[in-house]
């Protein structure tokens, strides 16, 4: 390329860029007249009266409203944009906004910042939907009003490219390189628990999702930036020709659990299937992901903090008591039976949930409930955090009862994993 044509490319690439980048303010200004027009016209006077150098209205909101510029946002814009002349940034922008008309709460002082972190969370898999659109164009499979992008909003242009993400050969990924950074922890019964160790793992067994960890765009700081939390797990369900995919994510203060499309789906996970494989799954996730593996009350620590928000979710049942294995249950009264020794020696220690704990246990065996029953029943009266309390003091006091339910517990969980 010659000098006088590269100033000129120069000339027309910042043109556009300036253009591009005066049409984001001038859409986000009617958005504000559209659902904030209190904090359009207060932003225009401030400016008006503080403003010396009778600045735009664009440059006062950057000096005087937001952390942010106008820049900054078209930049993540355009990198969402996998075109070569940027030929989609004009609906990117219209999308965003489209996106956003119903959050008021977005747009605020610093909103611009809440729409760099959406950009930054979905523009991976908006790239990668967007350079499947353009392949599509290319090879001349959508023509007319088809291949025309603003007839599509994201979810609509997700739809239309889903077909060709769940094909390891579009993909170019080769399955035996993606099983030696995969672990798959259960197979059996039509599903599968698979956890990927790898962005790339992730892409293969999430392709045709909308996940934005499973997005093959070379990136794969969203995958590891959850990863870091706890690990990822992705479950697939293979009936006859019917293949459904959920991604499910736990950690400590949240659980994920979403269908292709990246939409909540725990209500309808748990209709799919009965109690006992919905529990043998769950328990075998818990188990994996349990820091401690020697301790049976880390376990049902962390399986309790699940069934809080599992409970939330589905309905109230009480769930803990589901992933205990059954045959189970003589190994905890015996060690149940050992603290009430210990609180008859000890009564000083009988307070609070102690005291109830102690008077509903004697009460349920007089009246010969089962061994299932009695912890049930104690579950639902005392709760499942306050059992938890009680197992742990069950590790100092009962000793070898506490071990002989750690290993039937843990066997249980690495049997289903063979």
């Amino acid at each position: 390329m010659g000098l006088l044509q590269y100033i000129i490319s120069e000339v027309v690439s910042k043109a556009k860029r300036d253009a591009l980048e005066n049409r984001l303010f001038n859409t986000y200004v009617k958005h504000l007249k559209d659902i904030k027009p209190d904090f359009l016209s207060y932003m225009e006077e401030r400016i008006s009266k503080t403003d010396l150098n009778h600045l735009s209205l664009k440059d006062g909101f950057e000096r005087y409203f937001s952390p942010l510029t106008f820049s900054d946002i078209l930049d993540s814009i355009l990198e969402a944009d996998p075109t070569k002349n940027k030929k989609y940034a004009n609906w990117l922008i219209n999308e965003i906004f489209n996106t956003l008309k119903n959050t008021s709460e977005s747009f605020s002082p610093h909103s611009l910042k809440y729409i760099e972190n959406n950009i930054n969370e979905d523009g991976g898999k908006i790239r990668r939907n967007l350079r499947i659109f353009q392949l599509l164009k290319d090879r001349n499979k959508i023509s007319g009003k088809e291949a025309d992008i603003n007839q599509y909003n994201s979810s609509e242009l997700f739809n239309l490219v889903k077909p060709y993400l769940d094909d390891p050969e579009f993909l170019g990924t080769k399955k035996e390189v993606i099983m030696k950074e995969s672990e798959i922890l259960y197979d059996d019964n039509g599903w599968k628990i698979i956890k990927p160790e790898t962005h790339r793992a992730s892409c293969f067994w999430g392709s045709g999702t909308n996940w934005c960890t499973a997005v093959d765009d070379g990136d794969p700081s969203t995958f590891e930036s959850y990863k870091k939390d706890s690990p990822l797990y992705i479950l697939i369900r293979e009936k006859g020709s019917v293949k459904r995919k959920f991604q499910f994510h736990w950690s400590y203060y949240d659980i994920l659990f979403m269908d292709e499309e990246d939409d909540p789906a725990m209500e309808e996970f748990f209709n799919m299937i009965d109690i006992q494989l919905f529990t043998d799954m769950v328990g075998l996730i818990v188990y994996d992901d349990t820091e401690y593996k020697f301790s049976v009350v880390e376990f049902f620590y962390d399986l309790d903090s699940f069934s809080d928000e599992i409970s939330e979710e589905v309905d109230s049942r009480l769930l803990w008591i589901d992933f205990i294995p059954k045959g189970s249950f003589k190994t905890i009264i015996k060690a149940l039976d050992k603290y009430i020794e210990y609180l008859d020696k000890y009564p000083q220690d009988k307070i609070d949930i102690n005291k109830r704990f102690y008077d509903n246990y004697i009460s349920y065996k007089k009246d010969n409930f089962d061994d299932e029953e009695i912890i049930e029943i104690l579950l639902a009266s005392i709760g499942t955090s306050n059992i938890i309390k009680i197992l742990n003091k069950l590790t100092s006091i009962s000793g070898t009862d506490i071990i002989k339910l750690e290993r039937e517990v843990f066997s249980y969980y690495e049997n289903l994993k063979r």
